[in-house]
């Protein structure tokens, strides 16, 4: 019995070792041909993404805006010198190109504005971009128009009281964000700076009509002329002969050239000024109903 399980078990033994060397091979194998796969793997992910950072162009590049103001005019002739102006270069740490060619972009300024009676008062400015290369060629040349948003005085208010805790403590300012958006086409050769500049209006003209009218204003009240009109002997009006006047001479365009609030203040001048007429007037009138 034993002479004849000798033989078997042997047999079983070359089996088992002819199996477990085969499976060895095999895990052997599939272990290389894993680290192959993975290889390949990391070498299609890094040139990708060598390929994708070389061609594509950034997600995003945000960089500050300066503006500055021309001061080589004479300030005896023109109350605005310039209009805000501000270079922006287009390279990261001022030698990589962000912009890539044959890409289309959007560039968007955001412009961060107190809400002050100025800017309020200043209604839609245009803001215009021109993209420039390296040489100074102008590629493209953008403009848009925007303005403050609108807020009621009753809304001002309402906001100035829920927020004051913040605003006292310097946490909150009151201003707004403007985003103003560019779309610019695909670029042959992309710029490497653009020159960005706010124009908001002539008020240099502006003021001129103002300073004018003043002036008109004020050599009209100084030798007013009393008119009796109608059997009731009223006084007219002496604001129609300024009317006249500046109706005449043609000096202002239109009549909001002269802003509410100053002609307000004239008036108030006026008033003050012609105290000793009013009482004239009274006088007069009591004399003539006699």
């Amino acid at each position: 019995m034993g002479a004849a399980m000798g033989p078997l078990l042997l047999w079983l033994q070359d089996v088992a070792a002819v199996t477990l060397l085969r499976a060895r091979r095999t895990l052997l194998r599939a272990a290389i041909l894993f680290c192959v796969l993975v290889l390949l793997l990391w070498v299609s992910i890094f040139l990708y993404g060598s390929f994708y950072y070389s061609y594509m162009p950034s997600v995003s590049f945000s960089t500050p805006v300066h503006f500055f103001y021309r001061t080589d005019c004479d300030a005896s002739d023109s109350v605005l010198c310039s209009f805000p102006m501000a270079n922006v270069s287009l390279l990261k740490n001022g030698r990589d190109q962000v912009m890539m060619s044959g890409q289309a972009y959007r560039i968007s300024l955001e412009l961060e504005m107190p809400e002050s009676p100025v800017n309020e008062q200043l209604g839609m400015f245009m803001v215009k971009m021109s993209c420039y290369t390296t040489d100074g060629t102008v590629v493209q040349s953008v403009s848009r128009s925007t303005m403050l948003h609108y807020r009621s005085n009753l809304l001002q208010t309402m906001s100035t009281l829920l927020f004051s805790p913040l605003l006292l403590t310097g946490v909150s300012e009151q201003k707004q964000l403007i985003e103003v958006d560019f779309d610019i086409e695909t670029w042959l050769y992309p710029p490497d700076q653009v020159r960005v500049k706010v124009m908001m209006g002539d008020s240099t003209r502006l003021q001129q009509r103002r300073e004018e009218a003043r002036k008109r204003m004020h050599s009209s009240a100084s030798t007013p002329i009393m008119k009796y009109g109608g059997d009731n002997g009223e006084l007219a009006d002496p604001p129609q002969r300024t009317k006249r006047t500046s109706q005449n001479k043609g000096e202002l365009d239109t009549p909001s050239a002269i802003g509410t609030e100053d002609l307000n203040h004239l008036q108030e001048d006026e008033a003050g000024k012609n105290m000793n007429l009013k009482h004239k007037k009274n006088r007069i009138r009591t004399l003539w109903g006699l």
